[in-house]
C-alpha cells in the first residue's frame, strides 16, 4: 500500500495582542497529524509594538523542525496583515486560523483530504465555543457564540465565507490584484466574504468539512451585552453592503426600512422578556442591531472593528 502524498501547506495567521492565545494555538499546530515538512507557518503581527515576538521566539525555540515566519505590519487592520501572510506564503495550499483559537490534531490532514475528494478551490470548517470555568449561565444559554454547522460536502454561499478555519488554493489568493483582501474593509471586518464572493464570481467552488473542527475561546472581554450588540451590529453592516451593491435605490430602501421596523420591534421584544431571564432578551437585542446594522448598511458610516479600539 502505497504512502499518503500530502500537499504543501501554509497556514497564515494574524495577531494583535494576544500572545498567550497565540502561544496555545502555536502548540496546537505542533500536534498536528500531518508532515512537519510540508508545513509552514506564517505569523503576521499587527502589534507595531512586536507583542507576539516572544511567543513565536519561544515556540521556535522548543520546535526547531517547525517552519515558521514571523513578521510585523504596522499599519492597522485585518485586511493589511491577511495581505501580508499570503505574500510570504510559499506552499500550493493556504490555511488560515484564527490567533484565539486552537485547532484539533486531523484538523489540516481533513481540509486537505476534503479538497481532494470534492474537487473543491476552497473548504470551510466549524469553529466552536470554547467558555472559562466562571462563564456567566446566560451567555452559553444565548447561544450567541455558536455557530452553523453543515453536512461534510454541502456546497457553501460566499457569504458564509470566513478565514477563521479555511484553506483555500494558492492561486486564488495570488491572481486577485492588487490584493486578495480588501484593505478598504480594513478597519471594519468582511474582508474574507468579500474574497468569497469575488472566487465564487469567477467559478471558484466553496464546501464545507464538518469534522475539521477548531476551538475558539470567548475571551471574557467578549462576555458583555455590549460586545455582543456591537459584534450584532457590525457584522450585519459588513453582511449587508456588498449585498446592496447593484441593486436599485427602492430595493436598497426597502431592506433598509424592514431593518428599522425590525430592529424597534425586537428592541422592545426583548425588555418584555427579561421576567423570562436575560439569555431571551439577549437573543433578541442581537437581532435587533443586526437589523439595525442592515438599515445602516445603506450610509457610509465607518464602522471599527479591528485596530486599535479592540
Amino acid at each position: 500500500m502505497s504512502e499518503k502524498i500530502y500537499p504543501s501547506v501554509s497556514i497564515c495567521i494574524c495577531s494583535y495582542k494576544r500572545p498567550e492565545m497565540l502561544t496555545a494555538l502555536l502548540r496546537s499546530l505542533v500536534e498536528q497529524q500531518f508532515p512537519s515538512e510540508q508545513m509552514q507557518i506564517v505569523v503576521v503581527d499587527n502589534d507595531e509594538a512586536g507583542s507576539a515576538a516572544q511567543s513565536v521566539a519561544d515556540f521556535e525555540k522548543a520546535n526547531p523542525d517547525t517552519k515558521i515566519l514571523y513578521l510585523v505590519e504596522p499599519v492597522q487592520g485585518i485586511a493589511y496583515a491577511r495581505n501580508r501572510t499570503v505574500m510570504y506564503a510559499t506552499a500550493d495550499l493556504l490555511a488560515f486560523v484564527d490567533d484565539d483559537e486552537e485547532v484539533t490534531p486531523q484538523w489540516l490532514a481533513l481540509l486537505c483530504e476534503c479538497m481532494e475528494a470534492h474537487n473543491a478551490d476552497a473548504v470551510l470548517g466549524p469553529v466552536l465555543a470554547k467558555y472559562p470555568m466562571d462563564t456567566p449561565k446566560w451567555i452559553k444559554a444565548s447561544g450567541f457564540f455558536e455557530r452553523k454547522r453543515f453536512k461534510t460536502g454541502s456546497s457553501m454561499t460566499w457569504g458564509d465565507g470566513h478565514t477563521g478555519n479555511a484553506l483555500v488554493k494558492g492561486k486564488w489568493l495570488r491572481e486577485r490584484k492588487p490584493n486578495p483582501f480588501d484593505v478598504s474593509l480594513a478597519q471594519s471586518g468582511g474582508e474574507d466574504t468579500n474574497f468569497f464572493k469575488w472566487m465564487q464570481s469567477r467559478n471558484g467552488s466553496l464546501i464545507w468539512c464538518d469534522e475539521a473542527e477548531v476551538y475558539e475561546e470567548v475571551a471574557h472581554q467578549r462576555q458583555s451585552l455590549f460586545f455582543i450588540l456591537k459584534r450584532s451590529f457590525i457584522t450585519s453592516v459588513t453582511y449587508w453592503r456588498p449585498r446592496f451593491v447593484g441593486k436599485s435605490m427602492t430595493w436598497c430602501a426597502y431592506q433598509a426600512l424592514i431593518g428599522l421596523a425590525r430592529g424597534i420591534a425586537l428592541s422592545i421584544y426583548g425588555f418584555m422578556q427579561l421576567p423570562l431571564g436575560l439569555q431571551y432578551s439577549v437573543i433578541s437585542w442581537a437581532t435587533s442591531a443586526k437589523s439595525f446594522g442592515r438599515m445602516a448598511a445603506l450610509t457610509r458610516a465607518n464602522v471599527i472593528n479591528y485596530g486599535k479600539t479592540e
